[in-house]
């Protein structure tokens, strides 16, 4: 049996709660000691949800090259690459 994730675009908002867009189905939530915990910079928390944010973008990207790839074809497609890099930006920017 396939496992599923939940459709949509994932985001994390100010309150550190990643959500499936338009929808904003909660998916989850990163948790922190405060407020001022955050503010004073927990960039590996906001980091980490990023990336988690990221992960269905960088699922179907890995999926489309390796589909590309299996059907014999290794050239370089454009869109297929500019997924990948949509999906690192996110993760990391």
């Amino acid at each position: 049996m396939e496992k599923t994730h939940t459709k949509g675009d994932w985001s994390i908002l100010d309150t550190m709660e990643i959500v499936a867009m338009p929808s904003q189905t909660k998916i989850g939530r990163l948790d922190f000691i405060s407020e001022t915990d955050l503010a004073q910079g927990a960039p590996e928390m906001l980091a980490n949800g990023k990336l988690m944010a990221a992960a269905p973008d960088l699922l179907k990207a890995l999926q489309d090259i390796n589909r590309h790839w299996s059907e014999g074809n290794f050239s370089r497609e454009t869109n297929l690459w500019e997924a990948m890099d949509k999906a690192i930006k996110k993760a990391t920017k």
